[in-house]
């Protein structure tokens, strides 16, 4: 069939004018007379793409650690994502025989499931009863054919005239790798050096926490080992709690040896825990939040604790309130930062920040910890309320030892940022189903004052008798949860 791609020629028949990806194919030329076939022809179409470089090549010896007398094998390997043919080129010390075997060969293989086609190239270096001579430099070069595009690779190897005991860990990534933000893998790979062979190798992962945990391959953790003294950890979809030391552990019938490698992934801050008063929790829990209570003129410590990589930095803000949910004013106001201070841990992770604010508690308010890094900013608030009664609702007094005749006198204490001002008596016999309410009369005397912080409400009994004897109760109604409190 005449047309796109293909054009006929008088002299030359059927030609492609042009070469692209889209001309690659099976062609079939058929030779007709009358509209009977007499000649069928199936041509398949495709060629060589030229490019402007070449991915470098890598190197791995069969061992890292090498004899007088060993067989060496040096494989130069070479990525393409491309279909480009190329040839190999090594360059030697100069005393080395050279014995090539024919294993120049190229594998088609997709990684990752991406549908992305790779291209692997081959080519091994033999070198056998190695000698001393055999020191040197190994450069595998691959070039392109039809441009000449090359990259190439040094490998140095050391001949040893006997076996010694070593093992030794290295890795590229360390001590510290970082990831950007929503990546699906990473890999961090230690190579090992060892004599005798390594024969035992364990990863551990300690956390921020300083929890010591094996790993295990499971959905989270892959193994990947392509050579003897290469492995490979692969971390799946990390996220910032995956930040941490990542601990090789390798042993071989004589020496046991480990390294360290830090792994951070970039994320905003993470505020850990609500905010609390250190040494004494004076954080209190209602339906629509928690505050923290604190008696007036008291002196304390406010911790905030965030994770998040680059280690984030903390600013406090407060902002004044009137009551339970009424500020004063439309503003906040940051906190001189002498009235707080970061605590060094003991560990060393990169990506902790513990603020600690610390004051003297004279005025009600929002308190906010805001925890920053490049990436994002969290923020956590609390209501800080001063009080100058105990746990912000008490009573007190002398109502216990009383006797016939005897006067006394009963408190109860509300805090304004925590109750209304209402504070009402009961009273409940031994014998009653109820609570009586309270009123002014011959025996009992109540009157109801407040301090800047707090409603007071004072019972005085006089001239008690025994049928005065029960239980009495403060009542106050919560401005949080909106319903009565007793004391």
């Amino acid at each position: 069939m005449v047309g796109a791609p293909l054009e006929y020629h008088d002299e030359k028949g059927f030609i492609l004018p042009f070469v692209t990806d889209e001309v690659k194919g099976r062609y079939k030329c058929i030779g007709e007379r009358k509209g009977n076939k007499l000649e069928e022809v199936e041509i398949f179409v495709g060629f060589l793409r030229a490019f402007d470089t070449l991915n470098k090549p890598h190197i791995v010896a069969n061992k890292t650690f090498v004899v007088i007398g060993d067989y060496v094998e040096l494989d130069c390997t070479l990525l393409e994502e491309s279909d480009i043919d190329v040839w190999t080129k090594w360059t030697v010390p100069e005393k080395v025989n050279k014995d090539y075997e024919p294993t120049n060969d190229s594998k088609i293989i997709s990684e990752n499931g991406t549908g992305v086609t790779i291209r692997h190239f081959h080519n091994r270096l033999v070198l056998r009863n190695v000698g001393l001579d055999h020191t040197g430099d190994y450069t595998c070069a691959y070039i392109e054919k039809y441009k000449n595009n090359i990259n190439s690779v040094k490998y140095h190897m050391n001949v040893h005239p006997k076996a010694t005991t070593f093992l030794n860990l290295t890795c590229k990534d360390a001590p510290v790798k970082t990831a950007p933000p929503s990546t699906t893998e990473q890999r961090i790979t230690v190579r090992i050096n060892a004599n005798p062979r390594v024969d035992k190798v364990n990863w551990y992962f300690i956390n921020w926490k300083e929890e010591k945990i094996e790993i295990f391959y499971v959905r989270k953790y892959k193994n990947e080992s392509f050579h003897e003294n290469y492995e490979t950890l692969i971390i799946s979809s990390p996220e910032l709690n995956d930040s941490g030391i990542y601990r090789l552990v390798a042993s071989n019938r004589v020496i046991s040896s480990s390294i360290d490698i830090k792994f951070y992934v970039e994320a905003k801050p993470h505020i850990l825990k609500p905010l609390n008063l250190l040494n004494d929790n004076g954080l209190r829990e209602y339906s629509g939040g928690s505050y923290l209570l604190t008696d007036y003129a008291s002196h304390h410590e406010i911790s905030c604790l965030s994770i998040g990589y680059p280690k984030p930095t903390v600013s406090w803000y407060f902002q004044e309130l009137s009551d339970f949910s009424s500020v004063i004013g439309d503003k906040r106001h940051k906190i001189p930062s002498f009235y707080y201070r970061t605590v060094e841990n003991n560990n060393s992770f990169d990506i902790i920040t513990d603020s600690i604010l610390k004051g003297e508690s004279l005025r009600s308010g929002i308190l906010y910890c805001n925890s920053c890094n490049i990436l994002g900013c969290q923020e956590t608030s609390t209501e800080f309320f001063v009080t100058d009664v105990k746990n912000g609702f008490e009573t007190w007094g002398r109502p216990y030892d009383l006797i016939g005749g005897d006067n006394g006198t009963i408190y109860c204490g509300a805090s304004k940022f925590l109750f209304g001002p209402a504070l009402k008596w009961s009273y409940k016999f031994q014998s009653q189903q109820h609570d009586l309410t309270l009123l002014n009369d011959s025996n009992i005397f109540i009157t109801n004052t407040e301090t800047e912080l707090s409603y007071i409400s004072t019972m005085v009994m006089r001239n008690v008798s025994t049928n005065m004897t029960g239980s009495y109760t403060c009542e106050a109604e919560s401005l949080s949860e909106k319903s009565k409190t007793k004391g």
